[in-house]
């Protein structure tokens, strides 16, 4: 994409309460971008709700399916790490929620 391109749609996502441009506290040629509070909020929701409505079907399952799914987390985890190496894509705490189920 195009550099122009990208900062039109930033500009765009700002103007419409989406994202907040902070600076760089360590390199004031640095902007960062934030999700606005009320996106993240939402997102947050979405998430919450996803989780529930998991949770509600893993209970539906039987003890043998439900272990079998708990047996699987571990691979699942070195997955996700392939595929997201970084952990860009997966938040610090969501990992660490994770962990605790465990």
């Amino acid at each position: 994409m195009a550099v122009n391109t990208v900062s039109t749609l930033v500009a765009r996502l700002v103007q419409a309460g989406s994202l907040v441009r902070r600076a760089d506290p360590a390199d004031g040629r640095v902007v960062r971008l934030e999700l606005s509070e009320p996106v993240a909020a939402r997102i947050g929701s979405w998430r919450d709700a996803r989780v529930a409505v998991t949770a509600a079907a893993i209970a539906q399952l039987g003890a043998e399916d439900q272990l079998a799914l708990a047996a699987a987390l571990p691979a699942l985890v070195r997955l996700t790490e392939l595929v997201d190496p970084d952990g860009s894509e997966i938040s610090q705490n969501d990992h660490d929620d994770h962990q605790e189920e465990r």
